[in-house]
């Protein structure tokens, strides 16, 4: 069974199926709300989404199965397996977690990346700044006039080049 992540519709995972089908029986679904399915519910929870697979499971009258989730599908497939209400051999999470809140991580490391994201803007806006002054600052002739501007807003140098 492969379960989806995010608004899969049925769009991705050609390769997969088309890799597992030659060994295996797969089977795949539109979660509540996403491609064909509709939603019927105000809001949608991991255990709701893990309670409708563990019902497709009890239609088709598996008597086991191996499950491979990708991000929302990991988790869902994590849910199933705590839940033990299908009987699963096999369960392959990527990019999934219990707790899909800050609590997953180590708070040094949010603070990391959020240092890092600011860093890494920095160099963006210096470069982006750099590349307006150099890139204004080209002429035709040597004797055009030419204007320099910075963050393409202002004018800070209105002169001729010599």
């Amino acid at each position: 069974m492969l379960v989806k992540w995010g608004n899969w519709g049925g769009r991705v995972g050609g390769n997969q199926i088309d890799y597992f089908k030659t060994k295996h029986r797969v089977i795949i679904a539109d979660n509540r709300g996403q491609g064909k399915s509709e939603l019927k519910t105000d809001s949608l929870t991991y255990d709701q989404i893990a309670k409708d697979w563990d019902g497709l499971v009890n239609y088709l009258k598996l008597d086991s199965l191996s499950i491979i989730g990708w991000s929302d599908g990991g988790i869902v497939a994590l849910k199933m397996g705590i839940s033990n209400k299908s009987k699963i051999k096999k369960i392959v999470a990527m990019g999934a977690n219990l707790r899909p809140d800050s609590t997953a991580v180590h708070s040094w490391a949010i603070k990391n990346v959020v240092h890092e994201i600011k860093m890494i803007d920095l160099k963006i806006k210096e470069k982006l700044q750099n590349w307006n002054l150099q890139n204004n600052s080209w002429t035709i002739e040597g004797n055009q006039p030419i204007k320099i501007y910075q963050n393409n807003s202002r004018s800070i140098n209105n002169g001729w080049r010599r």
